[in-house]
């Protein structure tokens, strides 16, 4: 697995680029600003290929970059909404492994 910190300069980078990120442990979805162009391919298979979908277990992620809102789900439970702010666009990779690490360990402790 790539490092965290590349992650999370490819999303602020596909913060420009996207207006939604959905990942769970099949596929991943983006919805693009501007649609039908080769590179949005491109970034999803890079994305794809990173091999994200296998750390976050049966959890799902879905970021919206409109309103900077992080959603993380267990199959179809809601688990954790967060508002994310100017200053954590860099670090929106590491923010939501520490929230799905947080929710597992509260997981096992149950």
């Amino acid at each position: 697995m790539i490092k965290k910190v590349y992650i999370d300069v490819l999303f602020m980078v596909l913060s420009y680029e996207a207006t939604k990120v959905f990942i769970n442990k099949d596929n991943v979805i983006i919805s693009f600003k501007k649609e039908d162009q080769e590179e949005n391919k491109e970034i999803l298979e890079l994305i794809e290929n990173l091999g994200i979908k296998e750390v976050i277990g049966n959890y799902s992620i879905e970021l919206n970059f409109e309103f900077m809102i992080l959603e993380i789900h267990q199959q179809y439970k809601f688990k954790m909404l967060r508002k994310l702010g100017k200053d954590d666009i860099d670090k929106i990779w590491t923010i939501a492994m520490v929230d799905i690490d947080t929710l597992m360990t509260r997981e096992v402790e149950a």
